[in-house]
């Protein structure tokens, strides 16, 4: 399958006016000038009830019935990842990272740290998908050597 977006954003003032006007922008591209920051911060350590509850409900994509055991929800990843970057025109904007690869490359980093979450995170900042240089990243792996020194603020 292939989605073709009609339009690449590199200032954010533009994409947000365009999906408020009559385009209705609701889905687009946005290529930041710079990135300047990843940052870490705490976050709740066990799911919501309400979001536990709607985990736990049978995956209608595998067959599942009603009748039918309920899934066991995934560990809740306890810290929010965000990147701080800047648009072709110097406005600098934060915005918190939601995709599932960046789940799994704590997760990863979290295993090949033997459970030490600050040792993880430090990882994770240095893997390849977080360098600010990095375009799209497919590999999900902790590779490189660890750093010493763990921070909230990158």
């Amino acid at each position: 399958m292939t989605i073709i977006v009609a339009r690449r954003y590199s200032i954010m003032t533009a994409l947000i006016e365009d999906s408020k006007a009559t385009a209705n922008v609701s889905l687009a591209a946005f290529k930041p000038s710079a990135f300047r920051r990843f940052i870490v911060e705490d976050d709740d350590r066990e799911w919501k009830e309400q979001r536990l509850e709607q985990l736990k409900q049978v995956d209608m994509f595998t067959g599942g019935s009603a009748t039918s055991e309920k899934r066991a929800p995934i560990d809740k990843i306890p810290y929010k990842f965000k990147y701080r970057f800047e648009d072709d025109e110097g406005r600098s904007s934060k915005m918190t990272i939601e995709d599932w690869e960046i789940g799994a490359l704590y997760r990863n980093c979290l295993a090949a740290a033997e459970g030490d979450e600050h040792v993880a995170i430090d990882r994770g900042k240095s893997a390849p998908a977080m360098s600010p240089s990095c375009r799209r990243n497919s590999r999900i792996r902790c590779k490189r050597p660890i750093r010493t020194g763990w921070s909230s603020q990158a």
